[in-house]
């Protein structure tokens, strides 16, 4: 979220996340499977009503798996040169292996190698979605001795970094959730998509 109302491609991504570190089984996500939840049931509609948004499905198995990026779809080919270096040779092939040692050949990336995105897009989510587990270490720590809250500062300030360090990944899943770089005030959310504005902290605190 770039101010308080504005909804972009990074609060979608944020949502996703935020609901996969409660429930990581996002394959069962549905409104029935967090029926007797409120706090997940709420950050799922919220989710869906992102998505909608953005143009974008609501399965989220084909949302994680980049079904949305059409491979003949200007919008999304008009980001290569912005996503990758187009002359990179760190792709390899094995050519053959003689004792230990493997022999290798680089090759420049061809049109055709930039033609499944959704490859690219459902890697990216899903390391995203593996770092964001430590990154939530520090939440269950309400209260420390002193010595151990000594190092749950260090582990913040180390997350503090990491946090940083994955814009190298946000940037470019936000850049194809939505090529146009949208946004959507929260009255439009709330008007168009029935984006549910309930107090988030105070439903979890009700129910934790």
């Amino acid at each position: 979220m770039t101010s308080s109302q504005d909804y972009t491609a990074q609060t979608l991504l944020d949502a996703y996340l935020d609901l996969h570190g409660l429930a990581p089984a996002s394959q069962r996500w549905s409104e029935r499977e967090f029926a007797d939840n409120p706090p997940r049931a709420l950050r799922y509609r919220r989710l869906i009503a992102l998505l909608t948004a953005f143009g974008l499905p609501t399965s989220i198995t084909m949302f994680e798996a980049g079904a949305f990026i059409g491979e003949d779809d200007s919008r999304y080919l008009d980001l290569i040169p912005e996503l990758f270096n187009v002359d990179d040779e760190s792709v390899a092939t094995v050519t053959a292996i003689s004792g230990d040692r493997a022999h290798e050949r680089r090759f420049h990336l061809k049109p055709r190698d930039f033609s499944r995105l959704s490859y690219y897009f459902e890697g990216m989510l899903a390391y995203r979605v593996a770092v964001d587990r430590p990154l939530r270490f520090t939440s269950g720590y309400l209260a420390a001795p002193k010595l151990l809250h000594i190092g749950v500062a260090q582990m913040s300030e180390v997350n503090d970094g990491i946090r940083q360090d994955l814009r190298i990944i946000d940037g470019p899943l936000c850049r194809l959730i939505s090529p146009e770089s949208r946004s959507f005030s929260r009255q439009e959310m709330v008007d168009r998509y029935g984006y549910p504005v309930d107090d988030l902290q105070q439903i979890d605190g009700e129910w934790y």
